[in-house]
């Protein structure tokens, strides 16, 4: 892409604990002309270059972009030596067919702004 930028971080906001967003504030600081970035994870080898042209695309009219992906998974969690169900009814099971499901982040890419990151955020509800 023209114009992009790559990044070194630090070797502090480079440690095997450090968030993404930690690294995004140290990048913010240093570059404080930039207003819009994208953080690419290199740990996607499944990155689709339709998917990034998508992203940029929308990431025109929009404060943020990010990678999800449709889910239809039935999930529980263990609780006090039971498990509990976290996105259905039992009573009511859904056919996958008929459930939109969920949206599930993947952690390719984000697409943000330096407002969000102010309020120590990647994403907001649009």
């Amino acid at each position: 892409m023209d114009g992009a930028l790559v990044y070194r971080r630090m070797s502090y906001f480079a440690q095997d604990h450090s968030s993404s967003l930690e690294a995004i504030k140290e990048f913010l600081y240093k570059n404080s002309f930039v207003n819009r970035f994208a953080l690419f994870q290199c740990t996607s080898i499944f990155l689709n270059r339709h998917y990034i042209d998508e992203a940029v695309s929308k990431f025109r009219s929009s404060s943020c972009v990010f990678a999800v992906k449709r889910s239809h998974k039935l999930k529980w969690i263990e609780h006090n030596r039971s498990i509990k169900p976290l996105n259905f009814d039992p009573r009511r099971r859904p056919r996958r067919q008929d459930w939109t499901g969920e949206l599930e982040e993947t952690g390719m890419f984000y697409f943000s702004n330096r407002l969000l990151v102010s309020r120590n955020l990647l994403q907001n509800e649009r």
